[in-house]
């Protein structure tokens, strides 16, 4: 057995309960996994500040999570349970001795991570995950300095952070598929022509998928859609959907597991990708790893043989008739990035980078 020879503490908003949670952060709750079984010279411990509700510490396949149970925050609330969280993260510090700190998000967790690796010398690297990098994020616009150490989930990303806060130490951690976990491809039929996954909020843009999928109709009379995913536009969907006379046609799944969703997206010909903003998108990589044929409304910074990237109405619904017609089950999984690559990243930038 390898003996451990660094400790990392991980800072993050929320994490998942046990192994069988698998709709939290699901990207990076099996990436550290990943990371974890591939340094195993290093022993993880996992701060969630917001959730699981319950303050308690257990463990996640070898992973230590300490919980501090902050639930959903109020002002007042944040304030007192921001000193709270200091004081639990110097107790953490100094019983176990972390070589160094990584935040998820810049956030409060980047902000918690910087005041305890400043306090002890540590380094301190955050990743950010999407909706951060913009221009309105107070933490970065009051708290960030150019010596921060930033980890960014795309080039694309990347590029924007630097535009809006000029900080230069900003390097390249992308998601990316690990295919633990996925059914064998379904390369027979396939039940469900589309499928989008993502939540119901106007960020994601379903209303566009119904949309498309109305257009779609008319060239594929007996089109079958299905939408994983729950959140505060599910009403105003389902009314659409009745409306546009798409009940036979397009199925609201609520939320799902992500072991259920890969399942549907196994068993679906084309990926429909309609957001606003997006980080790397985990379900456009899904999707393609499922053998779908994707089209979205972001890009991807590398070519893709089964990905399509338009903004345009009438170029997707055209897109989207076209793989549907020429749609050959037999095709291999497609993946973006590699993970190991990520890890290394991410483990040089706490580990090995040079000043």
């Amino acid at each position: 057995m390898i003996p451990k020879q660094q400790k990392l503490l991980i800072i993050i908003p929320l994490f998942p309960r046990n192994i069988k949670e698998d709709t939290v952060v699901p990207f990076l709750a099996q990436f550290f996994n990943f990371f974890d079984e591939n340094y195993p010279d290093l022993e993880i411990h996992i701060c969630s500040l917001n959730y699981p509700f319950k303050k308690t510490t257990y463990s996640y396949n070898g992973i230590t999570v300490h919980t501090f149970g902050n639930g959903f925050e109020n002002k007042f609330k944040t304030i007192v349970s921001f000193v709270q969280n200091i004081f639990a993260l110097l107790r953490l510090q100094r019983k176990h001795k972390f070589n160094a700190v990584l935040s998820i998000w810049y956030h409060k967790s980047a902000i918690l991570g910087k005041i305890i690796a400043n306090l002890f010398g540590l380094r301190h690297v955050t990743w950010l995950q999407g909706q951060d990098v913009k221009k309105d994020n107070n933490y970065l616009k009051f708290f960030s300095t150019k010596k921060d150490r930033l980890l960014t989930v795309s080039a694309i990303h990347k590029q924007r952070l630097a535009g809006n806060f000029k900080n230069k130490r900003i390097e390249v951690a992308n998601v990316a598929i690990i295919p633990k976990g996925f059914p064998n491809l379904n390369t027979s039929l396939r039940t469900y022509d589309i499928i989008g996954v993502g939540n119901l909020s106007k960020l994601k843009n379903f209303s566009l998928f119904i949309d498309v999928i109305s257009e779609l109709k008319k060239s594929n009379p007996n089109i079958k859609a299905v939408i994983c995913g729950g959140g505060e536009e599910i009403d105003m969907l389902s009314k659409k959907i009745i409306k546009l006379g798409l009940s036979e046609h397009i199925r609201l799944m609520g939320y799902l597991k992500n072991s259920e969703v890969r399942d549907l997206l196994n068993n679906s010909k084309g990926y429909l990708h309609t957001s606003h903003f997006e980080g790397n998108s985990y379900a456009i990589q899904e999707a393609l790893y499922s053998g779908c044929q994707v089209v979205s409304t972001i890009a991807v910074e590398k070519k893709i043989n089964n990905f399509y990237h338009t903004t345009d109405k009438t170029q997707m619904i055209e897109k989207l008739n076209e793989n549907l017609n020429n749609f050959i089950p037999k095709i291999n999984r497609e993946r973006i990035y590699d993970p190991s690559e990520t890890a290394q990243v991410i483990y040089k930038s706490l580990f090995e980078s040079i000043d």
